[in-house]
């Protein structure tokens, strides 16, 4: 196939509106690393990815025990391969994966429960990775490693213990489950997909089931997620070691099993990258005749970023026309700002931000604001404000008494997780 680079107008969206920017940076041994750094709108969103993903694994739809751990970074008797610009090294005490922190809480965890089945461990954090260009990409290569090449990423693991006798049903009611994960925030939801099973010889002749969930890149199908379905061979492996016999032992109902463990670990990097890439639209503006006298067609391009209303940074802005110059006005302003916040949304109340109302409107579209109010002079006789949605760029007018009412209708599943 012939491989593509992802489009240098959402290259350079992220670039203006401060949402990631790359860096390359001496390490520890001298050499340079591929690392990334996230303004306040790269931050929020990186945020509100990792909120939903721990929402998903404490509040599924089965109702398991869900208990979220936290490890530090430093793991000194573990080694881990880093890519460097020149050769492969490895960097002591730093970790790769979050499954054996994971796993070091499961005898703790199993007391929680009573000893009782299923539970799920998660845990979210930084990790140290070895970058390969076409690692995980059989389909082609990317011309553009961007975000796939940072030395250090955040992994987002579960790790579900179940009887040996449900896994199988387990492991395919995952794949569903984190598919739909997926597609409940795209624009194209059919742009994730989920690999074929893989099947690999484990050390004890057993076999170790396989599968991802890809996204189409603009290179090809590519990983955001892999499941494992590791069988009862971890916890075989840890009653073997000393003093932990008797304590790895579960219960399903009146049965005493080893458990059985799915791995479910994704970068949240690529899922950035993956959603950004799905939310990406570019418009021809509405012609007027201002936009008729411009001769660069790239200026009458619209970008916006069509991001899921749960995910996108900031979910309301407050703004005043520039034609505007009462004080009074002001204050009203404020007083709306005030009143969204109150409804604990994510709010822009840049109420000093200079140009023309349309030349904001492509700075909030293109951070993916959903709903901008807009103060007028005209507000402080009428009491109406207008209310811009990004997706359908239509006003609609509201009272400013029903300004709250309004974002309750619009983002009530906002409201509730805040209730």
């Amino acid at each position: 196939m012939k491989s593509q680079v992802i489009p240098n107008r959402l290259i350079q969206l992220l670039k203006e509106r401060n949402f990631v920017e790359k860096c390359v940076v001496p390490f520890i041994d001298g050499c340079e690393q591929t690392v990334y750094n996230y303004g306040p709108a790269g931050a929020l969103l990186r945020h509100n990815i990792v909120s939903e993903w721990r929402n998903f694994s404490i509040q599924n739809a089965d109702n398991e025990n869900c208990y979220l751990i936290e490890n530090a970074i430093s793991a000194p008797t573990r080694n881990v391969e880093l890519s460097t610009s020149h050769s492969s090294s490895v960097v002591k005490g730093l970790r790769s994966r979050l499954v054996p922190g994971c796993m070091g809480h499961y005898i703790e965890v199993l007391k929680h429960v009573n000893k009782r089945l299923p539970f799920t461990i998660a845990q979210t954090g930084v990790c140290y990775r070895k970058y390969e260009n076409n690692n995980g990409n059989p389909d082609g290569i990317r011309d553009d490693p961007f975000l796939f090449d940072a030395s250090e990423v955040t992994d987002m693991t579960q790790l579900y213990f179940c009887s040996p006798d449900s896994l199988l049903w387990n492991f395919s009611n995952h794949q569903k489950r984190r598919l739909h994960w997926w597609r409940q925030f795209a624009n194209s939801p059919s742009n994730f997909q989920i690999s074929e099973i893989k099947q690999t010889p484990a050390s004890d002749n057993s076999l170790i089931l396989s599968c991802r969930i890809l996204y189409k890149f603009p290179w090809g199908m590519d990983t955001v997620e892999n499941l494992v379905n590791w069988g009862d061979g971890p916890l075989k492996k840890l009653k073997s070691s000393s003093n932990t016999a008797g304590s790895v032992l579960a219960k399903k109902g009146r049965l005493i099993v080893i458990p059985a463990m799915i791995e479910a670990s994704a970068v949240l990097e690529r899922g950035f990258l993956a959603l950004l890439i799905d939310s990406f639209r570019e418009k021809i503006k509405t012609k007027t005749l201002k936009n008729l006298k411009i001769h660069d067609a790239a200026d009458n391009i619209r970008c916006l970023l069509k991001l899921d209303n749960k995910l996108t940074p900031y979910k309301v802005a407050v703004t005043i026309t520039t034609t505007s110059k009462r004080k009074e006005t002001r204050i009203l302003a404020e007083h709306v700002l005030r009143e969204v916040r109150s409804c604990h949304v994510a709010t822009l109340g840049n109420l000093d931000v200079a140009g023309s109302l349309e030349s904001q409107f492509d700075l909030y579209d293109q951070i993916g604001v959903p709903y901008i109010i807009i103060i007028r002079e005209s507000t402080l006789d009428t009491g109406l404000v207008d209310v811009r949605n990004r997706d359908t760029t239509v006003k609609e007018p509201v009272h400013i008494s029903k300004i709250k009412e309004y974002v309750r209708q619009n983002l009530t599943f906002l409201l509730a997780e805040a209730g």
